[in-house]
């Protein structure tokens, strides 16, 4: 059995290229073995990604109109992170502004948060990403 642990990484969404993209691509040359965990794949636009061993969620089955419209699929990513199952993984590495940071592992894995930013959408812009929800839901 090798004394390596396994790592996997974990960013919010793979649908552009940007300087995110760049650290994902820098993690990979760092870890080329490292699973890739994200809620959902645009392989249109992430040719970059093509040899990563990218593991989805169920959001990646969604109609598209729905998961790339973040407003309306804002509610599902906390889900969407907390379904992913890392007991295998010795070390997970979430790469994230948004959900990423919402996975759940073992309290003996080491869990590493890059934060590239707050996630500045949900305290700068409020309203335009809870209105909507909670003249669905009720208002508390």
């Amino acid at each position: 059995m090798s004394s390596q642990k396994k790592i996997a990484i974990v960013y919010d969404w793979i649908d552009s290229w940007g300087g995110v993209e760049r650290i994902l691509l820098a993690f990979h040359e760092m870890f080329p073995d490292a699973d890739f965990f994200t809620s959902y794949i645009d392989y249109d636009k992430a040719g970059w990604a093509k040899n990563f061993k990218i593991k989805t969620s169920f959001i990646q089955n969604l109609p598209d109109f729905i998961k790339k419209n973040r407003k309306l699929s804002f509610p599902l990513y906390p889900y969407a992170f907390e379904s992913f199952n890392f007991n295998e993984y010795g070390v997970v590495i979430s790469v994230t502004s948004s959900f990423a940071k919402a996975v759940i592992t073992k309290p003996d894995t080491l869990h590493i948060c890059y934060l590239l930013t707050p996630t500045r959408y949900l305290w700068l812009y409020p309203k335009q990403y809870l209105t909507g929800w909670q003249r669905l839901l009720g208002k508390p």
